[in-house]
C-alpha cells in the first residue's frame, strides 16, 4: 500500500473515531466476498477473494460511510478504499421535511487506492437526499462532482460527475430474517488527460441478498449472514466490457 494512500485512509478512521464515539447509531463489518470476476484488459475471468472492512455510523451534524477493500486475484493484489461523510441539514440547521424526504445535505466523498507504483486519488463533493420509504432502514441517492487528484498524468483522468443510489431493506420469511441491499452508481464519460483515450461512463449495480444465519443457527441475531451478490458492470472502468458475476459473501458484525 502507498504512503499517500495510507494517508488518506488514515486520516478517515481518524475522523471516525471521534464521531463513532458519539454516534447515534453505528454499525461495523467485516466482508469475505468471492467470485470469478471479469478483467476488462485481459478478457478473462480471475478467481477473486475481496475482505472489505466497512463501517456506517450517525452522529450530531449527519452520517459516515466508509469501507476498505482487500482484493487478493490471479495476477497480485491491492487496496482501494471510499469515505463519505454527510452534513445533515436536520441534524445541523433543524430543518425538517414533509413526505418522502427525510433529510438533504452536503457529502465529501474521498475514493483512494494503488494502482501498482502508483496513487489514485479522487474527490467527490456534492449533494445526498435522503428519503422516507416503508419498510426501508435508508434510501438514498447522492449526486457529485468526479475530481481528479491522482499525481501520475498518465492515470490522470478528466473532471467527471457520479449518481450513486444505496439502499437497505430488511424483511423476513417465517422466523428466517433477510436483508435485501446495496448500491448502483454511475459515472459520467471523461478522457484521460495525457493521450485522450476517452473512457466510457461506466455504471457499476451491486445487489445482495443476506440471510441472517446467525439467528438460524445460534439465535444470534446481526452476528453474522451468508449471502449473494450480483455485480453488474456496463463499460467496466471505462473500457467497451460488460460484466455479470455472482459472488459469495459472508458477513461478520462486529
Amino acid at each position: 500500500m502507498q504512503h499517500r494512500y495510507k494517508a488518506t485512509i488514515a486520516a478517515g478512521c481518524l475522523c471516525l473515531s471521534p464521531l463513532s464515539y458519539s454516534a447515534d447509531w453505528s454499525s461495523t463489518e467485516v466482508i469475505f466476498a468471492k467470485g470469478n470476476l471479469e478483467n476488462p484488459f485481459t478478457g478473462k475471468r480471475e478467481s477473486t477473494n475481496i475482505v472489505t472492512f466497512q463501517h456506517a455510523s450517525s452522529w450530531k451534524y449527519g452520517s459516515n460511510f466508509l469501507f476498505i477493500d482487500h482484493t487478493t486475484k490471479d495476477d497480485g493484489n491491492d487496496f482501494y478504499g471510499e469515505w463519505y461523510p454527510f452534513f445533515s441539514s436536520n441534524k445541523i440547521f433543524g430543518v425538517e421535511y414533509d413526505g418522502i424526504i427525510k433529510d438533504l445535505g452536503i457529502v465529501l466523498g474521498i475514493n483512494a487506492g494503488p494502482d501498482g507504483d502508483n496513487n489514485v486519488l479522487k474527490y467527490l463533493p456534492g449533494l445526498q437526499v435522503d428519503f422516507d420509504f416503508s419498510g426501508f432502514n435508508f434510501f438514498g441517492i447522492a449526486l457529485t462532482a468526479y475530481i481528479e487528484q491522482t499525481k501520475n498524468k498518465e492515470l490522470r483522468e478528466e473532471d467527471s460527475f457520479m449518481i450513486d443510489v444505496f439502499w437497505q431493506y430488511p424483511f423476513s420469511v417465517g422466523n428466517q430474517q433477510f436483508s435485501f441491499e446495496g448500491h448502483g452508481e454511475h459515472i459520467g464519460s471523461r478522457n484521460l488527460e495525457l493521450s485522450g483515450e476517452k473512457l466510457e461512463g461506466h455504471t457499476l449495480v451491486q445487489p445482495q441478498l443476506r440471510w441472517d444465519i446467525g439467528k438460524a443457527l445460534w439465535q444470534e441475531a446481526n452476528l453474522i449472514q451468508l449471502g449473494m451478490e450480483w455485480q453488474h458492470w456496463t463499460h467496466k472502468y471505462g473500457t467497451k466490457e460488460t460484466e455479470n458475476s455472482l459472488k459469495f459473501l459472508l458477513v461478520w458484525k462486529l
